[in-house]
């Protein structure tokens, strides 16, 4: 990124933190499709919340969870709250369903997908957020 690129960007911070933070959502969407790419392509989409679910994020796999069928795309839906790195990390956790989704069976928060949340979770830090 060039220097006149991260000063908007610094100036943008000052006026609205709030799109500068959805600019680093952005980028970590990109990260991931680069760095922990998935066995399908995925589209990610933020979205506002409907009043009717309690879910802060889903990912989905072109209208059906299993079996997984060849040519599929994963769909990852999260719900904007307002906070950035909440909706970031919210990604994150159904980026790691995404990445071992068939290794799940029936159970969504398996012993695999734990391992792979904190994997991811430990990149983002170190590179978004401490970086």
């Amino acid at each position: 990124m060039d220097d006149d690129y991260l000063e908007s960007l610094d100036r943008l911070r000052e006026i609205s933190p709030d799109v500068a933070d959805y600019h680093t959502f952005r980028r970590v969407v990109i990260a991931l499709k680069k760095e922990f790419p998935l066995v399908f392509s995925a589209s990610v989409h933020l979205r506002r919340k409907p009043f009717d679910t309690e879910d802060w994020a889903v990912c989905g796999f072109r209208g059906c969870w299993f079996p997984l069928k060849r040519g599929g795309r994963f769909k990852i839906l999260v719900y904007r709250t307002g906070l950035a790195p909440f909706d970031t990390e919210n990604l994150i956790h159904e980026w790691a369903h995404a990445r071992v989704w068939p290794a799940e069976d029936d159970e969504f928060h398996c012993p695999t997908w734990a391992a792979e949340h904190g994997k991811l979770l430990r990149w983002y830090w170190k590179k978004f957020v401490e970086g």
